[in-house]
């Protein structure tokens, strides 16, 4: 019984022993053959020239070589699953076979079979464990080599892989270098030198190029040139005055020093010059008392009688002689003109003047018309005013024509025009025109208010006109109730001919700025010289010594008690004088014109300016374009025979209606004087005047003339009429223009049975201009 069992458990092992050890046998042979071409073929993807090329490329091929990758993973892990699976099975063998020898242990024959059979398990263990510990090696090379291709993948391009770490790629190579090998997948790029001198201009022609690692040299510059071998230049020579220092040698230029020519006498200079050394030459100056280029010299010379030394004698130029202007020491007649000639000097008569009998006399051609209305009754609903005339002294100048006063030759115009009458509108106008066959000028436009009474409208304006210019007047509103003719309707006009070279300018209020001065916007202006009058900033400035008219018409609504505006002439001394005033006033809420004028002497650089000082009223409107027109004529002064101006002051309160005035500023005594407070006029000829007077009365009107006196006759010139001033302060103003013989007088008569108050000074202004007649 013993042996049968025995026997069985015999066989038992040693099947199982066969078995376990075929087992084993199979498990290394597994593992060496599969590993051998795992490894082996992964690396063949890994380091063969397919994955280098692939990484240089634009990658298309990663995504394959991805799938390649994890083919071999899996490989790997079904290998490591199997060697794992064989490990387990040997140590289960292991184990029974250890169990079978103990059990064994006492049964001789098969401790004998055992002891072979244990012989030959232990040779197959340590065969096993060789084989395992070569496949545990392999498969952590695999799983190490796996784990760098990997991380290598997610590289990308322009880095390769070193020791399973991306580096990026050489940028560039360095000058003077290209690239030999581009970047790879495991190595970076590779450059090679550049031979510069296998290309072509490297070293300029002729000269030596010799390669350098990364760059290259170049020999010297051929003979006659100079440079760095690159680039050669050829040698300079030294200019005329120059010589030379250092030579051209091939590396630099010569060098040249001036020669100074002074010191080695090899200079031109005239005997009568000095040499002066200069950088490449020289220069020659003539000695003091010559003049020339130095090479050529001559003695200056002397001013000869009638000239003066303007410019001493030096350089190439001689002396430079003036003329002397005799005529600053005035050799000539006071009625004459010195004219300065060159080295002397002549008289003659001045522009409008005429030599009569060795001496000079006038030959303006001044003149003056003297007109009034003849259809008022016709234009009380509006139209054009027709006058006639009543005194003209040249009837070459003046003419009437279907009503209009026709100019017959170009000139300057001072135009008055005094109109009584009564408006039963909030206002009504007049509207002063020149009319030549191509043009229609408006020049100047008063109004004047709503009135029951008869009150006086004036209209005036100073410009130039072109020959044969019609001058209209037309009632511009239908409600004039009534307009009267005759004495209380006279338009008197002053004519100065072109040949004395007159200047206008006619403007339109602007603005009237806070300061109470008004600025003006051009509308015409015709002037012989451009600086005759010019306007800036409100203020009119006058280009040289003369006479000026002026006439300043402004509509207005104020609530004062009355305001009042002046004209001032300021000099560039600092002197001032107020030239006119004219007080105005509360206008009931109603439209209402106002009119400032007067005349005055000029010299060149004075200015003029309208101040209005109506700031002081709390309610006021002014208006400004054609509503505030202002007209200025100007007439320069010619020889030693002047215009005359006037300017006086009231001082008798117009007692017994007559106006005694004393002076303020008189420009020619030789004309103008003052009787017994009356302005006497000793040289026949023309004037233009103007007055203004404040007042109060309590007459259905007043009146104010200006009247001419000759001997025993008294003849009327023109005449306003003011209504009654209801107990305020009002102007009231006259001005004409009109001939006078020598000694005739000219007065101002104000009437009027119940003036209340009346004003001297500063508040009663008369100025006149004369102007001689022609001959």
């Amino acid at each position: 019984m013993m042996i049968a069992f025995f026997m069985v458990v015999s066989c038992l092992l040693v099947c199982s022993t066969q078995a376990a050890v075929k087992n084993v046998d199979d498990g290394p042979s597994i593992i060496s053959d599969d590993g051998d071409i795992v490894f082996n073929a992964l690396k063949a993807i890994i380091f063969n020239g397919t994955v280098v090329q692939c990484a240089n490329a634009t990658g298309e091929c990663f995504p394959s070589m991805k799938l390649a990758i994890e083919a071999v993973k899996t490989s790997l892990e079904v290998l490591i699953g199997s060697v794992s699976g064989d490990l387990a099975a040997l140590e289960t063998n292991v184990g029974q076979l250890n169990n079978s020898v103990d059990g064994l242990r006492g049964t001789p024959n098969v401790i004998h079979s055992l002891d072979v059979k244990s012989d030959e398990l232990s040779n197959a263990i340590d065969a096993v464990n060789s084989d395992l510990n070569v496949t545990i090696s392999t498969v952590n090379e695999l799983s190490s080599i796996l784990a760098t291709v990997t991380s290598c993948l997610n590289c990308g391009k322009d880095k390769y892989c070193d020791a399973g770490e991306c580096v990026a790629c050489s940028t560039l190579c360095m000058k003077g270098f290209k690239q030999d090998v581009p970047c790879g997948f495991d190595h970076d790029r590779e450059c090679v030198d550049i031979n510069e001198c296998d290309q072509k201009d490297t070293c300029y022609p002729g000269v030596t190029c010799t390669n350098t690692d990364g760059g290259f040299d170049c020999g010297a510059c051929p003979v006659g040139f100079y440079g760095n071998g690159i680039a050669c230049h050829p040698c300079s020579s030294c200019p005329q005055g120059f010589h030379a220092v250092v030579d051209c040698d091939g590396d630099h230029d010569v060098e040249c020093d001036d020669v100074d020519e002074c010191m080695a006498a090899s200079h031109e200079c005239h005997e009568n010059a000095t040499c002066i050394n200069a950088v490449g030459g020289y220069k020659c100056k003539c000695s003091e008392g010559y003049f020339g280029d130095g090479y050529n010299c001559r003695r200056c010379s002397a001013c000869p009688d009638g000239f003066e030394l303007d410019a001493t004698c030096e350089g190439v130029f001689d002396t430079v002689c003036k003329d002397v202007d005799e005529c600053d020491t005035d050799p000539c007649l006071s009625s004459e003109v010195c004219v300065n000639t060159y080295g002397t000097y002549r008289c003659d008569c001045p522009d409008g003047y005429f030599r009569d009998s060795g001496s000079c006399s006038i030959d303006w051609g001044a003149d003056s018309f003297l007109g009034e209305l003849i259809n008022g009754d016709s234009i009380v609903s509006g139209g054009k005013a027709s006058f006639k005339q009543i005194e003209s002294s040249n009837g070459d100048i003046f003419d009437i024509s279907n009503g209009d006063i026709l100019i017959k030759e170009a000139g300057l115009i001072s135009l008055d025009y005094h109109q009584d009458t009564r408006c039963y509108s909030s206002y009504c106008t007049i509207i002063l025109y020149a009319i030549t066959p191509s043009l229609t000028r408006e020049i100047s436009r008063e109004l004047i208010a709503y009135t029951t009474n008869w009150d006086g409208i004036f209209l005036s304006s100073n410009f130039k006109v072109e020959a044969n210019t019609l001058l209209r007047v037309n009632f511009a509103s239908a409600d004039f109730r009534t307009i009267d003719n005759g004495i209380w309707s006279r338009i008197s006009v002053g004519f100065i001919p072109e040949t004395a070279k007159p200047s206008s300018y006619v403007g339109l209020l602007n603005n009237m700025l806070s300061g109470n001065y008004a600025t003006f916007s051009d509308a015409f202006v015709d002037q012989s010289e451009l600086d005759d009058i010019t306007q800036n900033g409100g203020y009119f400035y006058f280009g040289q010594d003369g006479i000026v008219k002026f006439d300043y018409l402004q509509d207005i609504i104020h609530n004062c008690g009355y305001f009042y505006g002046e004209a001032i002439r300021y000099r560039n001394t600092g002197e001032t004088i107020i030239v006119s005033r004219e007080l105005q006033a509360h206008t009931s809420g109603r439209w209402d014109g106002y009119h400032d004028g007067g005349a005055m002497a000029v010299k060149a650089g004075d200015h003029l300016r309208f101040n209005m000082y109506i700031d002081r009223c709390s309610s006021r409107s002014i208006d400004n374009g054609v509503w505030a027109p202002v007209g200025i004529g100007f007439i320069p002064y010619h020889g030693k025979n002047k215009q005359a101006t006037y300017i006086g002051v009231l001082t008798n309160n117009c007692g017994g209606s007559i106006c005694r005035f004393v002076p303020r500023e008189l420009t020619n005594s030789d004309v103008f004087s003052l009787t017994n407070g009356e302005l006497t006029v000793a040289k026949a000829g023309h004037v233009s005047i103007d007055y203004h007077q404040d007042l109060i009365h309590a007459c259905p009107y007043a009146y104010l003339s200006i009247i001419r006196v000759r001997g025993s006759t008294t003849d009327t010139i023109v005449r306003e009429l003011q209504a009654h001033t209801s107990g305020y302060w009002d102007g009231i103003a006259v001005s004409g223009n009109f001939a006078v013989n020598a000694d005739d007088i000219v007065r101002m008569e104000l009437q009027c049975s119940a003036i209340q108050a009346i004003d001297n000074g500063d508040w009663g202004l008369v100025s006149a201009v004369w102007h001689p007649p022609s001959h």
